[in-house]
């Protein structure tokens, strides 16, 4: 254990997935210099790094956040019953699109789909599943493992964004499981934190993020992806330049919301992604320590949420006419792209919370109801 003040230095390796298989388990200078990633933190205790991670005073946190009984049973616990339901998965911890990639080496592998894991922690967690817990890691590890020493993931497709996924999903999973108290908070933190931070650094890289940016031009939901995973891993790995750029890319997507409330998408509106943007700021809210622009983000979110309630249905169904991507692109499994239907019911239950805005709660209820994943 660590005890006193310390300085953490560190160089990525690269391990590979052990322990039981997933079906036996559940029936930059700101950037990492050539081959050696390296990153100090100096803090008073190893409290402090759990503290990093914590809302400061009485705000909301991610489990905060994740504490609602609508969640609990339409998307957790069905999530912990049946996660095969929620993304396929190979015994090698493989997920998603990367099963085939993994089979079919003519195939690509994207490192997004890893992130699959950090739902699986997040709902073990809540739902005190540890086999789930255990699953959701070895996803979460397979990813790692293909990890270069700078940080990187070498061989994946859309490096940038995909990263993006990545690097939020693994900053969620650490700070659901520091602030449920889990026994293994410090050693998951200390195996872990030295891979995100040099995955998160790696973004910053003054080759990779310009050209990043510039693809992400296109996708307002985007900015709020990166200021979610940058502002989590920086309250894991402290870091004033991620921290800014997390504030950047929110002032960014603020900046690009319509008078109507759309987050706009490939010039148009998307009823999917402007959900899956409204759910990441909601996540970055929580981090978020600058509170006039909190303030703005509670704007943005309920006129985003505003113009969501009007392609749902009295029954709960989502009007996707006019969109700009779902149903017209292709996923990374090869097949159209469809509604993002946890996105819309995780954006609703979270803007119901932080904005006190009831009707979103019910409109989050009656898309779950139509989708039966809750029934009575």
């Amino acid at each position: 254990m660590l005890h006193g003040a310390f300085v953490f230095r560190f160089i990525v390796f690269h391990r590979s997935s052990t322990g039981p298989s997933a079906r036996e388990a559940i029936g930059q200078n700101r950037v990492m210099r050539r081959c050696v990633c390296s990153f100090v933190i100096c803090l008073s205790s190893a409290s402090m790094l759990a503290f990093c991670a914590r809302s400061r005073g009485n705000e909301l946190t991610l489990v905060g956040l994740d504490t609602d009984p609508l969640l609990d049973r339409a998307i957790f616990r069905r999530l912990v019953s049946h996660p095969d339901h929620h993304v396929r998965f190979a015994d090698s911890g493989a997920a998603s699109s990367n099963v085939d990639a993994e089979s079919q080496t003519d195939d690509a592998w994207f490192i997004e789909s890893q992130r699959y894991g950090a739902d699986l922690v997040e709902a073990g967690r809540l739902c005190r599943d540890p086999q789930i817990v255990e699953l959701g890691w070895k996803l979460i590890e397979w990813g790692f493992a293909r990890q270069g020493p700078d940080g990187s993931f070498p061989g994946t497709g859309d490096p940038f964004h995909s990263t993006s996924f990545f690097v939020e999903a693994v900053a969620r999973a650490l700070l659901v499981t520091q602030q449920t108290n889990s026994a293994d908070d410090r050693a998951r933190t200390q195996r872990y934190a030295p891979r995100l931070s040099a995955a998160a650094h790696w973004m910053l890289g003054p080759k990779v993020l310009p050209r990043g940016l510039n693809n992400n031009r296109p996708y307002a939901h985007r900015r709020w992806l990166l200021a979610a995973a940058l502002g989590e891993a920086a309250r894991l790995v402290p870091d004033p330049a991620l921290v800014d750029l997390a504030e950047d890319q929110a002032r960014e997507g603020l900046a690009l919301q319509r008078p109507d409330g759309v987050n706009p998408e490939k010039d148009g509106f998307d009823v999917s992604y402007q959900a899956a943007g409204l759910m990441f700021a909601a996540r970055y809210y929580t981090v978020c320590d600058d509170q006039a622009l909190r303030a703005s983000i509670q704007k943005m979110l309920e006129r985003g949420l505003d113009w969501e309630l009007t392609k749902i249905a009295p029954g709960g169904q989502i009007d996707v006419e006019g969109s700009t991507r779902v149903t017209n692109e292709t996923g990374r499994t090869g097949t159209a792209k469809t509604v993002d239907y946890k996105a819309i019911v995780f954006a609703l239950t979270y803007g119901a919370k932080i904005l006190d805005r009831r009707d979103y709660h019910s409109a989050a209820e009656r898309v779950a109801r139509h989708l039966r994943w809750i029934k009575d």
